[in-house]
């Protein structure tokens, strides 16, 4: 199962489950200005578990401007998706199955 959203006033919002015929498969979360002086955000909780968990909480991070990349298994196209004012945490999970792919089930969602 394959989720990829973003929460934002009531309406949801999403990174496309593909991009090009490749899979979701991660976001990077950073604050600045796309292309130019930008800075990748390390998630604030790292959960390792039987699911992975990690989590942006957003409000620390609104000196400047927020957006997410939304990469793809298998290529280097990303999405670019700004992060509206109102939300205040990110979280993305995932079940690790080892190996050159280890990233399975991911889940992104932002409140």
């Amino acid at each position: 199962m394959l989720i990829a959203l973003l929460l934002f006033a009531g309406q949801a919002f999403s990174c496309p489950a593909t991009l090009e015929g490749h899979q979701f498969q991660r976001p990077s979360i950073y604050n600045g200005s796309p292309g130019k002086q930008e800075y990748e955000l390390a998630p604030d909780e790292d959960i390792h578990r039987r699911t992975v968990t990690q989590t942006w909480k957003l409000s620390d991070y609104r000196e400047m401007n927020l957006f997410v990349r939304c990469r793809y298994a298998g290529t280097g196209a990303v999405v670019l998706k700004p992060l509206p004012q109102p939300l205040k945490a990110c979280s993305f999970s995932w079940r690790n199955r080892g190996g050159p792919q280890p990233i399975a089930d991911p889940v992104f969602v932002c409140r």
